[in-house]
C-alpha cells in the first residue's frame, strides 16, 4: 500500500519516516520547494523533546535557561535554572533534516506539488495532483493524509467545522544585531504580554545564532469580534520598545492559528485522515505546536502500522478502525491540554484594556516566586498542581 501525504512540515515529513522505517511505502507532496521558505514557527521546545526525539539536536540553533516576562507595566520578571531549560530551533534547517531522512529512506518526495482535486469513493481515492510546471497527473491512492496545517485543505472538503475554530495571527522578523544587543537576549525566552504591547495576544524575542534574533507578535481576538490592528505595527512598536534600533531583517514571515479547545474536530473521512495542527495539536496558551506534531505522526504511524499494512482497503468500513487513532490521540493530550486551552484562550481573548492589564500584573506576581522548572512544567507540561489552589480562581474565570 502507498500512502499520500500533502504537506512536509514536522507532522507530515517526520510520518513519512516512521512509515518507511517499517516498510510502507509514501509519496510525500508540498507547495513549497524551499525548505526555508516561510519557516514560520517560534520553534521554542523543552529540554525533554530533545531527550526523547534525539535527531532533532542537528536542527538546535540556540539553548535557554531562563523566562523573562514583561508585563502591562513593564516591568521584568525572570525565572531561571541553573541547566538549560529549552532550545530554539532553526526551523527551516530541522525542516530541511527531515526531507533529507525520508529522501535517504526511499520516501517519493516531490516538491513544489499541489493538489489540484480529489475524489474519495468507497473504492479508493482518486487525486489529481500538479506539479511545480503546472503539469496535472491523476493517481489512486487508498490512503491520504493531510498535513496541510490549519489550512485542512483536504479534510475539509468534506466536513468542515469552521465555525468551531479559535482564530489567531501572528508575523515574525527575523533580524542580525550585533553582540552587545545579542547579549542582551541570549539564554532567554522574552515575552512581552499586555495591552500596551499587543492587544488580544503577545510578543516575543527568542535568540538563535550567528547573533540572529526571532522577534515575533500573536494574537487571538474573541470569536465574531471586529478588531483592526496590524501585527506589523505592533510588532514595529515591539522593537522600538524594545531599543533594538541597530539591526538587519533577514526574513518575514507569518501564519495563522487555528485550533479547538478541546481537539473535537473531525480527524478523519471517507478516505482522508488529518495530522498535526489540521487536528488542532497546537495548544492555545502558548501556540507551540512541533512536539505535538511529531507526537500525533508517531501515534498515526502505530495505527497504520498494525491494522493497515497488510489491508488493501477495499472495504471503506476498514476506516472505522481509525477510531483507535482518535482514542490514542485524545488519552495522549488528556484533560490537561483541555485546560491550558482555555487558559489560553481566556488570556489572549481578554487583553484589551487597564482592567485585563490588571489582571495580568496580578497573574504574574502570583508566579514571581517559582523558578524556570516550575514554569516549564505549567506552559510545556500543563500541569498546575505546584501553583495550587491561589491560581484556580483565574484559570476558571473567578478573577
Amino acid at each position: 500500500m502507498t500512502v499520500l501525504i500533502v504537506g512536509a512540515g514536522p507532522a507530515g515529513a517526520y510520518l513519512s519516516i516512521l512509515l518507511a522505517k517499517n516498510g510502507m511505502k509514501s509519496i510525500l507532496i508540498d507547495r513549497l520547494d524551499d525548505p526555508f521558505n516561510n519557516a514560520y514557527s517560534s520553534a521554542a521546545l523543552p529540554i525533554s523533546t530533545i531527550d526523547k526525539y534525539s535527531f532533532i539536536k542537528d536542527s538546535v540553533s540556540s539553548y535557554w535557561n531562563n523566562w523573562k516576562i514583561t508585563g502591562p507595566d513593564t516591568l521584568e520578571h525572570n525565572f531561571s535554572s541553573d541547566l538549560p531549560l529549552g532550545v530554539v530551533l532553526n526551523f527551516g534547517k530541522f525542516r530541511n533534516d527531515l526531507w533529507c531522512r525520508a529522501k535517504t529512506l526511499g520516501v517519493t518526495l516531490l516538491l513544489g506539488w499541489t493538489v489540484k482535486e480529489i475524489n474519495s469513493c468507497n473504492q479508493f481515492t482518486e487525486v489529481i495532483l500538479m506539479d511545480k510546471d503546472k503539469i496535472s497527473h491523476s493517481h489512486r491512492f487508498n490512503l491520504v493524509v493531510d498535513a496541510t496545517g490549519t489550512n485542512r485543505s483536504l479534510i475539509n472538503r468534506y466536513n468542515s467545522n469552521e465555525n468551531s475554530y479559535y482564530k489567531g495571527s501572528g508575523v515574525e522578523y527575523l533580524i542580525e544585531v550585533d553582540k552587545e544587543l545579542y547579549n542582551k537576549w541570549s539564554n532567554h525566552l522574552s515575552f512581552f504580554i499586555g495591552s500596551n504591547w499587543v492587544k488580544y495576544g503577545y510578543g516575543w524575542i527568542f535568540p538563535m545564532s550567528n547573533l540572529r534574533l526571532k522577534v515575533g507578535v500573536c494574537r487571538l481576538p474573541p470569536q465574531n469580534q471586529a478588531f483592526k490592528s496590524s501585527n506589523l505595527i505592533d510588532l514595529s512598536r515591539l522593537i522600538e520598545l524594545n531599543n533594538i534600533n541597530r539591526y538587519s531583517l533577514i526574513n518575514i514571515h507569518g501564519g495563522l492559528v487555528s485550533s479547538t479547545l478541546k481537539r473535537e474536530e473531525t480527524h478523519f473521512c471517507k478516505r482522508i485522515v488529518g495530522i498535526g495542527d489540521c487536528v488542532s495539536t497546537a495548544n492555545l496558551l502558548g501556540g507551540e505546536g512541533i512536539r505535538h506534531a511529531l507526537c500525533s505522526a508517531e501515534i498515526l504511524a502505530d495505527v497504520l502500522l498494525s491494522y493497515f499494512n497488510e489491508s488493501k482497503f477495499n472495504n471503506i468500513e476498514d476506516f472505522s478502525k481509525l477510531n483507535i487513532y482518535v482514542k490514542r490521540l485524545r488519552r495522549e493530550f488528556g484533560w490537561r491540554w483541555i485546560i491550558a486551552n482555555r487558559i489560553g484562550r481566556k488570556t489572549w481573548n481578554s487583553i484589551s484594556d487597564n482592567q485585563s492589564d490588571y489582571k495580568i500584573k496580578k497573574l504574574i506576581n502570583l508566579l514571581s516566586n517559582k523558578d524556570g522548572n516550575a514554569l516549564n512544567e505549567l506552559l510545556f507540561d500543563y500541569k498546575f498542581e505546584k501553583f495550587l489552589f491561589k491560581l484556580v480562581p483565574y484559570f476558571i474565570g473567578l478573577k
